[in-house]
């Protein structure tokens, strides 16, 4: 939970960003590291957009709703603390969250307020440089089409 934080100490007292790894001891026999990018590029795939993890989430209501935006507030946490957000890392949750209807509908309806902040982070990555999507209807949608709800 301190990652980001320290990234950005060590880059504001030093001048250059430190080389950051992730320790997961969650096989204690065998314990794993990786470099912070390669542990964000993990769990993008393995839980932020996967298709299993937001269909479980969507059960869960306005809670459900809460986890999808959190999970989006932490990303950009991170893409503002340590860089290792990439780009196309918005495009693919912002394709899941967003441009899939069903999930937009299920996060509008369970927590509205919570989705204006969603498409404001969405916003904000890119008024901020962490994120260039890559289709030039999402700058459409971020514009003011997502009100169409």
């Amino acid at each position: 939970p301190f990652d980001g934080g320290l990234t950005a100490t060590a880059t504001s007292l030093t001048g250059h960003p430190p080389a950051h790894y992730h320790n997961d001891h969650s096989r204690p026999e065998r314990p794993v590291a990786t470099t912070l990018d390669e542990e964000i590029a993990k769990v993008m795939r393995s839980r932020v957009v996967n298709p299993k993890w937001i269909s479980g989430v969507m059960r869960h209501g306005y809670k459900g709703a809460f986890e999808i935006i959190a999970t989006t507030d932490y990303r950009f946490a991170f893409a503002a603390t340590t860089g290792a957000v990439k780009s196309h890392h918005f495009d693919i949750a912002f394709d899941a969250f967003v441009l899939n209807d069903e999930v937009r509908s299920f996060i509008h309806e369970n927590n509205k307020y919570g989705y204006d902040e969603l498409i404001s982070k969405f916003r904000e990555a890119m008024e901020r440089g962490f994120w260039s999507p890559k289709r030039n209807s999402t700058y459409a949608f971020l514009d003011g089409s997502n009100d169409q709800l």
